[in-house]
């Protein structure tokens, strides 16, 4: 089934003599041509990458994507320079596969050089953090109080069991 849902073959079309594929004159498509693209977009959202056991522990290992088809950029050693390289997908328009480490860094030493808050966001964002910090102190008080309640009940039937032993005989 999974090569059916890949091969051009089986909505109609074969190889010609120069490798493209042309309207077939010896058999019938089994797949109609809209079922077809619409399951080769689905399984195009649905590919996974393969991910090892052991990964080298590099900068930015897993932050950098190609900005047309949306892979990922990983990183690679080679002659002591450390690189990142996207296998980027056939129909992608990005021409820049490989990227030295120390050219993304300056770019982002750049961006970062130029990044300024003004008076109102960096109030904003001190707001937003003193509200984030009450909420997850309200949040860990009411946690605080339920384990208080639990061992509240805990001991109270503790007690009981205590003060009427059940005796066996």
């Amino acid at each position: 089934m999974g090569q059916i849902l890949k091969n051009k073959f089986y909505i109609g079309l074969v190889k010609g003599s120069d490798g493209e594929w042309v309207d077939s004159i010896s058999h019938e498509p089994l797949v109609s041509v809209k079922t077809f693209y619409q399951v080769q977009k689905l399984l195009i959202k649905k590919k996974v990458s393969v991910h090892y056991t052991e990964k080298i522990d590099y900068p930015l290992r897993g932050v950098m994507r190609c900005a047309d088809c949306e892979r990922i950029y990983t990183p690679y050693e080679k002659k002591g320079i450390l690189y990142f390289y996207s296998r980027c997908m056939d129909e992608c328009k990005n021409t820049t596969k490989n990227w030295k480490f120390a050219d993304i860094a300056d770019k982002i030493k750049g961006l970062i050089v130029g990044l300024h808050f003004t008076d109102d966001e960096l109030e904003a964002m001190d707001s937003r953090a003193g509200t984030d910090i009450a909420l997850l102190e309200s949040r860990r008080m009411k946690e605080f109080e339920q384990i208080d309640r639990q061992k509240k009940v805990v001991r109270e039937e503790l007690a009981y069991l205590r003060a009427n032993r059940l005796h066996h005989y």
